[in-house]
């Protein structure tokens, strides 16, 4: 394969990831804050139908000249729910 493929194939991995990681930090954080007040529990599907939803609602300000590059892009993609969903534990735990 070419190497354009194995980029393009990484991406889309990545992509599916990132998402898939940000739904599990909004439905872990959801269960840790939200659930204790009353409302209902929610799982991975709606955590991440939510989580696209303000994505698509929200601005992003998306630069196509990213400071750092295309790789600091993906790290902080990658890292960025380990970073919140290590706050929250943090927060939650002195609760």
């Amino acid at each position: 394969m070419k190497d354009g493929v194995w980029g393009g194939l990484m991406i889309a991995f990545l992509f599916v990831a990132a998402t898939l990681a940000n739904a599990f930090v909004l439905m872990q954080l959801w269960g840790w804050f939200i659930a204790p007040l009353g409302v209902i529990e929610i799982g991975m599907a709606h955590a991440w139908g939510i989580s696209a939803l303000v994505h698509m609602l929200t601005d992003h300000n998306c630069k196509t000249d990213i400071e750092g590059g295309f790789w600091v892009a993906i790290v902080k993609t990658v890292f960025a729910p380990i970073v919140v969903l290590l706050l929250g534990y943090i927060a939650f735990a002195i609760m």
